[in-house]
């Protein structure tokens, strides 16, 4: 029988009581002007430590208010080794400090049915990876009785389509839906093996404004088939299968654009002398018409 999926990251990427953890969905969400768009599908996120990525998550959150999703699908990104398929997470629920969140088991097989070697049912796959559950409470907290669909999406030529399997099985069963995509953008610096402009502030402005503008500016134009090829060659997104698989699953749903709502780095927020590892994150909205 399913068992709910156990936190692996509370406590240390984000709060690990309930009264901390909803303190801070509620500060960093209320950082933001709750501007509710019409025709919204859902957004990106990031998905580093809260302290660097909340107030970014909250951007997107709050562009989302009023919505009443019955279903929040979170495309991740892999961190982890072995994920050679888009694993769908077959757990009944997934548990955060903020209670457990029930999985939509229904949506979830029609999935499967849809997309019979594309998808598997792998939650061994979701047990050590961060990238989804950093966006569940989240999603609890603003979108209460709401249910998760939890799928990693490798960075391969399937990812596009994955997003499209799950919105065809969301119109199958009616389902009122948001579809999340969970990535950071550039990881740059020595840690990262990644330095084509060498460290300092000049590497930063480059990162930054050039880099992750290519990844934002595909975003913006809901170009799910390009996100793959575009980190592939230029290392400026985690988690690519996920914002091809969440920007083809909007497309599908109605949504015509993106709207960036906010992009920085991890040393915009936390400086630490001459810039030289660094990781940039971009909050987006998807909007139809």
């Amino acid at each position: 029988m399913p068992k709910p999926r156990a936190s692996c990251v509370a406590g240390s990427w984000y709060p690990g009581t309930a009264a901390e953890a909803a303190a801070a969905v509620d500060r960093y969400c209320g950082a933001w002007p709750a501007q509710p768009r019409a025709g919204v599908r859902g957004g990106i996120l990031p998905h580093a430590g809260w302290l660097y990525s909340g107030g970014t998550a909250g951007a997107t959150f709050a562009a989302l208010a009023g919505q009443q999703p019955e279903t929040c699908v979170v495309f991740g990104a892999v961190h982890v080794p072995g994920v050679q398929r888009v694993a769908l997470s077959d757990h009944d629920g997934w548990e955060t400090p903020l209670g457990t969140i029930a999985c939509d088991q229904e949506l979830g097989a029609a999935v499967m049915d849809l997309g019979p070697g594309l998808v598997a049912a792998d939650g061994g796959a979701h047990r050590r990876e961060h990238s989804i559950e950093i966006e569940v409470p989240f999603i609890q907290r603003r979108f209460p009785g709401a249910r998760l669909l939890a799928l990693m999406v490798p960075p391969d030529g399937h990812a596009a389509h994955a997003g499209e399997v799950v919105a065809q099985a969301a119109s199958k069963l009616g389902r009122r839906v948001l579809y999340f995509g969970s990535t950071d953008l550039t990881h740059y610096g020595p840690r990262y093996a990644f330095t084509p402009k060498g460290v300092g502030w000049a590497a930063l402005q480059w990162s930054k404004n050039e880099n992750d503008r290519r990844m934002l500016d595909l975003i913006q134009r809901l170009d799910a088939e390009q996100a793959v090829p575009e980190a592939h060659e230029n290392c400026n997104a985690c988690g690519a299968g996920a914002i091809a698989a969440a920007l083809a699953a909007a497309r599908a749903e109605g949504a015509t654009r993106a709207e960036i709502l906010h992009h920085t780095t991890s040393h915009d927020i936390l400086p630490e002398g001459i810039p030289e590892d660094f990781v940039g994150y971009g909050a987006a909205v998807f909007i139809g018409g």
